[in-house]
């Protein structure tokens, strides 16, 4: 699936739960779909000043500032390691959903 088309399901499915979204967060979730932040996160630099802005807001913002600069840095070796990984989490997680499915009296 295209980042795109995620992001736009994302956008419709925050939509379609308005109603039970908390006060404080409408805000964030309106502006996270005007601004389209789900597919600017493609982008190494826009990573970059999110983490940055996120410490700001941390008590000790020193233990997250720059991590987006490391984050760009390590990119490769942290896309080696997802694509290693990703299949077993998603393995794993299949296991887990057919177990629930097929477990007697779980109501499904």
């Amino acid at each position: 699936m295209e980042l795109e088309t995620f992001s736009q399901q994302i956008y419709a499915m925050l939509q379609t739960q308005d109603a039970v979204l908390p006060v404080t967060m409408k805000p964030s979730v309106t502006k996270m779909i005007q601004e389209d932040w789900l597919t600017s996160y493609r982008i190494p630099g826009y990573i970059s000043l999110v983490i940055d802005r996120i410490a700001k807001r941390m008590s000790r913002p020193e233990l997250l500032l720059g991590g987006g600069t490391e984050l760009v840095r390590c990119r490769h070796q942290l896309a080696e390691d997802f694509h290693g990984f990703f299949p077993e989490a998603s393995a794993f997680a299949e296991r887990h959903r057919q177990s629930q499915t097929l477990a007697p009296g779980t109501g499904n």
